[in-house]
């Protein structure tokens, strides 16, 4: 027997669910981030993967957010074929990200770094985010939203320019089942790096931090996000006295005394998923060459050599491409937009600009890891040129794509 039901008659109820597993190796490990050849030696803070789900307007998204450096697609992409197949939902609904923490392990190799990845911890934590994400989507529970946000002042930003633009917003989206916290989406943009590469004890950083002393205070899960932070860190900020625990504090401290807050009905949902196919040849690129040549021909830049290796390694790539995708999720009053890499500020600033009267969250290091996506005012300046595996404009290209195909 089949009914046909109306769509004033479907359930719109929206419905949330969290989750987390703690992915902590048992043994000494290599790290991912600083190009270290000297494995782990302890724990600083726990090595968690974080899962949301999230159903409105019947369109379900699920979130697995990893402690790690980067992302490799193949990884992704295997999680999403079999899970999607297992719930019956678009692949791109499933969304996998990961914090940037350099203090992790070294689950993928790094383009720039020489360290191989510790592939028995790779597999083991695909097979555990396929299960895991399974269980978040069961268990979801009707809810209701509340949105709080703050300007943090001060502790991190444009690393480049201290006064330069950087986005400075600190989202928290709790969400209620029967008026019991049951979880919090929280977003915010700056590098993890107060651990540097001195550092080998495995530690979410800054975020994880951020995240447990949030979780302290609410007594209810947090799932935290990094957003376009590929320019933004605690550079000009450090006196040499901070620890982790402290600036962590700092961050919470002003949200707890400056956030506003704003009941939010989310009823709808769009989805719009992207793909931008992106060549590169350094060796023939006219722009690089110029680019290295400046830098050879600068005796004083103090970062000459590493500079000058980071253009080795990108010319000895040959010809190849990168596919750069993202999802969109509209909301009506929220935006959450993913973007697979460090996405410099100019661009977050440019996409929220484009859509003042909506709430844009960017989930950043999403999918796969594409290294730094520059401006083309700001390409050949500073260090995340070199790091780039993208050719000056392309990454203007796919953003400007991604503002288009948003409104």
């Amino acid at each position: 027997m089949c009914f046909n039901i109306s769509e004033e008659r479907r359930d719109k109820s929206m419905k949330t669910s969290f989750f987390k597993r703690d992915v902590t190796p048992d043994r000494s490990c290599r790290m991912g981030g600083y190009d270290r050849k000297q494995k782990s030696t302890g724990v600083l803070d726990p090595i968690q993967v974080n899962y949301m789900s999230l159903e409105v307007d019947q369109k379900v998204i699920l979130f697995a957010m990893i402690d790690c450096i980067c992302l490799e697609k193949s990884f992704v992409e295997e999680i999403q074929e079999e899970v999607s197949k297992i719930i019956g939902i678009a692949k791109h609904q499933i969304i996998i990200s990961c914090i940037h923490t350099h203090s992790a392990p070294c689950y993928f190799k790094l383009t720039f770094e020489s360290v191989p990845a510790e592939t028995a911890l790779t597999q083991n934590l695909k097979e555990q985010i396929k299960k895991d994400l399974l269980y978040c989507h069961q268990h979801m529970q009707i809810s209701t939203l509340q949105y709080e946000t703050c300007m943090i002042d001060g502790l991190y930003g444009n690393r480049n320019v201290k006064d330069g633009w950087s986005d400075k917003s600190f989202h928290v989206l709790k969400f209620f089942h029967n008026n019991q916290l049951i979880g919090s989406f929280v977003n915010i943009s700056t590098h993890p790096t107060l651990l540097n590469g001195n550092n080998l004890l495995l530690s979410a950083d800054l975020l994880g931090h951020v995240r447990n002393q949030l979780e302290e205070q609410l007594q209810a899960p947090v799932f935290i996000s990094n957003g376009t932070c590929g320019d933004v860190s605690t550079r000009f900020y450090r006196d040499g006295h901070e620890d982790l625990d402290q600036i962590a504090h700092a961050i919470l401290q002003q949200y707890n005394q400056k956030k506003t807050t704003e009941n939010i009905t989310l009823d709808q949902c769009e989805l719009k998923d992207i793909a931008y196919d992106s060549t590169s040849d350094f060796k023939n690129d006219p722009i690089h060459l110029s680019i290295r040549k400046r830098v050879e021909a600068d005796d004083t830049n103090p970062m000459k050599d590493l500079f000058l290796h980071k253009c080795d390694i990108k010319e000895a790539m040959g010809k190849f491409t990168l596919q750069l995708r993202s999802l969109i999720i509209d909301y009506g009053n929220i935006m959450i937009i993913t973007l697979p890499g460090d996405i410099l500020s100019a661009f977050g600033k440019k996409i929220k600009a484009a859509f003042p009267n909506k709430i844009v969250i960017f989930i950043c290091y999403s999918g796969n890891y594409c290294n730094y996506f520059v401006p083309e005012e700001e390409y050949g300046k500073y260090f995340e040129t070199f790091n780039s595996r993208l050719q000056i404009g392309e990454a203007d290209k796919f953003i400007q794509k991604i503002i288009n195909l948003a409104k």
